[in-house]
């Protein structure tokens, strides 16, 4: 048979056989578009934990490889202080012992006749000794290398936008600064003996070493997608006991109280102080503190800093920004922590290690929604 014979029996697809094959993909589509609709809605999500797993994870390296404790600031969002969308690195700076090789300052003791007890010290700068923008009010000064920590508390100095201290604001008397700085007995533990000093007059020039307070890096900060963000208001660690409490009475779980606080309540919120949280991993990798800012409940624009090291596991709720806060008088509204499409970041005080699960969804407490974490956590899983 020759060519065009062959070229003449053959034929395309009929308009049945292609509306048939229309008509099968459009069935398929319909079946597997409503199967994959929670997976897309809670791409960003997973997207975003991974990203905070990550991010945790490098600052957990950074302290291991330069010796020093480092770690991430969650950042507030503003005008939703109650939620973050944005992390930064942070590190201690090292230790500074003033501009010059004898740089000094003199001691006097200020603790006699107190009424609550607390040791105080008060020291002189000498002129010239400190750079401004390096020194903060908090951090914690040891003097002739020995001895207890004191935390420096600046009530003579301006400071500037970003809280240092401005040594250039004091007045000069015989290469000394007039204006004193305070020191208290930081609250370290094994601190029982102050350091030795006279109670009147200025003792003789000692050497001292003050060890900074975290700061944010240059590094590259992570923004989480759009839409996710960090929910603080159920953030934080577990109570002692479960909460037994029912839907109407959502508790605002937050870190725990170091046994100094002064405080009555066993945990604190972490909103709405426009202050960040800072989480710090030590050099070994483990969770070393976290530092945050607690609503002082006797009034009403106080925010009373916490320094806290935990014992207990630190966890992150990833959920949409659209609820937080949560809104207990519109039905259609659920906390981001009954809603499936969130996670959990949970950080392991001992050893450092960031794991992510899912919530516990429709869950009346968040205690109960934190079950998978704990589950994880008790199988080593990360």
């Amino acid at each position: 048979m020759s060519d065009a014979g062959l070229r003449t029996k053959r034929r395309g697809m009929t308009l049945v056989e292609l509306l048939v094959v229309v008509a099968i993909l459009a069935v398929l589509l319909g079946i597997a578009i409503p199967a994959m609709r929670p997976s897309l809605k809670g791409r960003p999500t997973r997207e975003a934990a991974r990203a905070v797993n990550v991010y945790f994870g490098s600052a957990r390296i950074r302290a291991k490889e330069i010796g020093r404790s480092c770690g991430v600031v969650i950042e507030r969002l503003k005008g939703q202080p109650e939620c973050s969308m944005t992390l930064r690195q942070a590190e201690v700076p090292p230790p500074d012992a003033g501009d010059w090789m004898d740089s000094a300052v003199r001691v006097q003791d200020w603790s006699a006749g107190r009424a609550d007890g607390r040791v105080w010290l008060v020291v002189r700068l000498r002129a010239n000794d400190f750079s401004n923008g390096l020194i903060r009010d908090g951090d914690l000064m040891q003097l002739n290398h020995q001895g207890p920590w004191y935390t420096i508390r600046n009530t003579n100095f301006t400071v500037d936008s970003h809280g240092y201290i401005d040594f250039t604001s004091g007045s000069v008397s015989d290469d000394w600064l007039d204006a004193p700085l305070a020191l208290e007995l930081a609250d370290v533990p094994g601190q029982v003996t102050p350091w030795p000093t006279k109670p009147e007059g200025w003792s003789q020039p000692v050497p001292f070493e003050i060890l900074r307070q975290p700061m944010a890096t240059n590094a590259e900060p992570l923004e989480l997608p759009s839409g996710t963000v960090i929910d603080l208001t159920v953030s934080g660690t577990d109570p002692t006991e479960p909460p037994n409490l029912n839907t109407a009475e959502i508790p605002q779980l937050g870190w725990e109280h170091a046994a100094e606080d002064d405080h009555d309540h066993d945990h604190v919120g972490l909103s709405p102080a426009m202050e960040p949280v800072l989480i710090m991993f030590s050099p070994n990798g483990s969770v070393e503190r976290v530092i945050y800012h607690e609503h002082d409940e006797d009034a009403t624009d106080h925010f009373d800093h916490r320094d806290v090291i935990v014992v207990d596991p630190i966890y992150l709720l990833v959920g949409r920004r659209e609820n937080v806060p949560y809104d207990a008088t519109d039905p259609d509204a659920v906390p981001n922590y009954q809603a499936a499409t969130s996670l959990w970041i949970t950080l392991s005080p001992q050893s450092g290690l960031v794991s992510t699960t899912g919530v516990q969804p429709e869950m009346a407490t968040v205690y109960d929604s934190r079950e998978p974490a704990r589950e994880a956590l008790t199988k080593g899983g990360r």
